[in-house]
């Protein structure tokens, strides 16, 4: 498998600011890595939808059938989830490069970040970035993966304190049922998702069963970034 498949439009594309990336990936991919790397040799901004259901649910703000369904591994609805994304994405300036984790997960969301994206003059400027790795690897990574609820920095092992000061956890969705069951909602979704952007000429595919800072430099790379 190539480890990166370039689109046409990068030339074009990267020549326009601020870049947006929305990062496509199971579960357990890196995503959130990959973010947090990008954050500290550039200034994007980053929204990972995911966190921002986990929040609401801990503060208790925001639709009640959130808890529920995050729950139990299901999606949350598009008719919810758009209206978060785009209070969230309209917080961040349009000065600034943005990347967009967890959101879409479904053929009809696409649609929705493209509205949003339009609504808040981001929709010239963008990549779909996926992140490949298997379901087995998703599976060992998740059951072995602690999260920060503070930063939402991610440890491989059990840690007491995170850098920022936070502690890290295991979500209560990552259990083994749960998890299967979200990588099966995943991936019936993601093809459609993946086939939609690559016919936009927007996708960026990149081997993410390798170490950090060598999938962070092929993402730089694959996005012109310098």
């Amino acid at each position: 498998m190539k480890t990166i498949k370039k689109n046409s439009k990068k030339s074009s594309l990267t020549s326009l600011k601020p870049l947006n990336l929305i990062f496509l990936g199971l579960q357990g991919s890196g995503k959130g890595t990959q973010a947090m790397e990008l954050k500290k040799k550039f200034p994007f901004k980053d929204i990972e939808l995911g966190a921002v259901l986990r929040r609401m649910i801990k503060t208790k703000k925001g639709p009640r059938e959130i808890f529920k369904i995050v729950t139990k591994g299901k999606l949350v609805p598009t008719r919810i989830t758009e209206k978060i994304m785009e209070k969230e994405i309209s917080k961040i300036p349009a000065r600034y490069p943005l990347i967009v984790d967890g959101f879409p997960r479904a053929l009809e969301q696409v649609y929705a970040l493209n509205r949003i994206f339009k609504k808040t003059g981001r929709d010239n400027n963008y990549y779909a970035v996926y992140f490949d790795i298997s379901k087995k690897t998703a599976i060992l990574r998740l059951l072995n993966r602690w999260t920060c609820p503070k930063c939402n920095m991610v440890f491989s092992r059990p840690k007491k304190k995170c850098p920022c000061g936070g502690k890290p956890e295991k979500r209560q969705d990552e259990t083994p049922a749960l998890i299967k069951n979200r990588l099966k909602f995943v991936s019936k979704y993601l093809r459609g998702i993946k086939n939609y952007y690559k016919k936009e000429g927007r996708l960026i595919e990149i081997n993410a069963e390798r170490p950090v800072s060598k999938i962070t430099r092929d993402l730089i790379n694959s996005v012109g970034l310098k």
